[in-house]
């Protein structure tokens, strides 16, 4: 999971996208490199013909929120298609401030990118399932 998640990250700090990793202000505070819920669930819907719903997307970000890949700014949810702000790890660790991917970065997400996908969806579905019987 956590190559696939590396995957993401690199595509989505490099696309010109809303979804684009980003600053984000809230309650008075910066969030670095980050994008709300809908944007993430957007951006994959766009990035690849083998997600056809937004539930499905949504199970395939909870499934990297339960590897420890992503995480809500705050950590206090689960994913949602909505405007809370999520992050990656990696992000999260530096303070939003490392470098950009190399050329050879990007070339490797792109030729690694369906397998991604491909790894996701299978796991989406049991991720959408854990979730379900987490709500109180």
């Amino acid at each position: 999971m956590s190559r696939a998640g590396w995957t993401l990250r690199v595509l989505l700090l490099v696309c010109d996208s809303g979804a684009a990793l980003r600053d984000h202000k809230s309650s008075g505070r910066v969030h670095r490199r980050c994008a709300t819920g809908v944007e993430l669930v957007d951006w994959l819907l766009a990035a690849s013909s083998s997600v056809h719903s937004r539930q499905q997307a949504v199970g395939m970000w909870q499934a990297l929120i339960e590897e420890g890949v992503l995480t809500h700014v705050s950590g206090e949810h689960a994913f949602r298609d909505k405007s809370l702000l999520y992050r990656f790890r990696q992000d999260a660790e530096e303070g939003g401030t490392g470098t950009l991917p190399s050329s050879e970065d990007i070339l490797k997400a792109e030729d690694q990118l369906n397998a991604s996908i491909v790894a996701l969806v299978q796991r989406g579905p049991d991720a959408i399932m854990r979730m379900i019987l987490r709500k109180p």
